[in-house]
């Protein structure tokens, strides 16, 4: 049985994928399942992965199939997914190779649902290093309602699952639709029974890239799509109220950073009034709790906007690119 399936999403990313398939070049491979999920790019990406399948027989795998966007290079990878557990790699990251040879090494002594490795953000154009961890970095075994509260303890570059655990949760990420890593992080998180920290950094988080979803362009692009994630994940805080209540705090704490986000978005693009001024209020109806309260999203900019009808828009729009990533 392999040990590890690592997922790599990969659309029109030629000018990254070897550098990506590069860094899983550990010492025992064989114990590596690496599926290529080419999704339907129009770039030299099949050509790179059939090198690598050519190369390393056994171990990487590249799959073709259409477009269907970040959801589906996991949907696909989980129903092929032979190894122990299974981890994401998008194609223009990559692993720190030494930390990933010993990261591997660790998946085999251990049985938790879920596994947190801290990351680190790489930031062109230097390609500064940021790095991004939990508190408390101990090795060893840990409830997860324990961290939830810990930010980067919800974030995809952290984190690899059992795989017949992630299986049992039923998972399955909307397809042909960005920003959803949130499902693939959240829905099985806060069912885990068990979690287990290790110290040393694996994934490589490249930011600042021109076109990335996170930017503001992106977003700007796809804002809707951030819509229709930040609706479900607020769905799902609603659904499992009753069946995990120690996960609800730290799960709404979660859901204010995605309301933040769609917020602070409709403002720097400053034509977006009645969509702000619709989330507000199916907020202020359906969900009272997230509406009101001391929520970091309801700003002073947001409370003016209600004070005033929304009638203060085109004055209290965001200058400059809120989200444009900080050395």
């Amino acid at each position: 049985m392999k040990l590890l399936t690592v997922s790599i999403a990969a659309y029109n990313v030629e000018a990254y994928l070897e550098k990506c398939l590069n860094s899983l070049l550990i010492p025992d491979l064989q114990r590596l399942e690496v599926l290529i999920q080419n999704d339907g790019s129009k770039d030299a990406t099949a050509r790179i992965g059939e090198e690598f399948e050519k190369k390393y027989p056994g171990v990487f795998r590249l799959v073709n199939k259409e477009n269907g966007g970040y959801g589906s290079t996991i949907n696909n990878s989980l129903s092929m997914a032979e190894g122990k557990y299974f981890k994401q790699l998008d194609g223009d990251d990559w692993y720190d190779t030494e930390n990933f040879a010993a990261f591997v090494d660790m998946l085999g002594a251990v049985d938790a649902d879920c596994v947190y490795s801290p990351y680190t953000e790489v930031i062109e154009p230097d390609m500064r290093q940021r790095p991004r961890q939990i508190m408390d970095l101990t090795p060893g075994l840990r409830d997860p309602a324990q961290l939830m509260g810990e930010r980067s303890f919800k974030q995809m570059h952290a984190l690899a699952y059992r795989t017949e655990f992630l299986r049992a949760q039923g998972v399955s990420i909307q397809e042909k639709c960005f920003y959803t890593d949130q499902e693939y992080v959240i829905y099985p998180l806060v069912r885990a029974q068990s979690v287990y920290v290790w110290d040393r950094p694996v994934y490589c988080y490249r930011l600042g890239r021109d076109g990335q979803s996170v930017s503001l362009a992106g977003l700007r692009k796809h804002h809707e799509d951030h819509l229709r994630v930040l609706k479900r994940m607020i769905g799902f805080l609603d659904a499992i109220k009753e069946e995990q209540p120690a996960m609800v705090e730290a799960l709404r704490e979660h859901v204010h950073v995605l309301l933040w986000t769609q917020f602070t978005l409709y403002l720097a693009m400053g034509d977006r009034k009645q969509e702000l001024k619709a989330l507000d209020l199916w907020l202020k109806k359906e969900h009272p709790e997230l509406y009101s309260g001391k929520n970091p999203y309801v700003g002073k900019r947001l409370k003016l906007l209600r004070a005033t009808g929304y009638s203060l828009y085109p004055w209290l729009t965001v200058k400059g690119d809120p989200f444009a990533v900080q050395g």
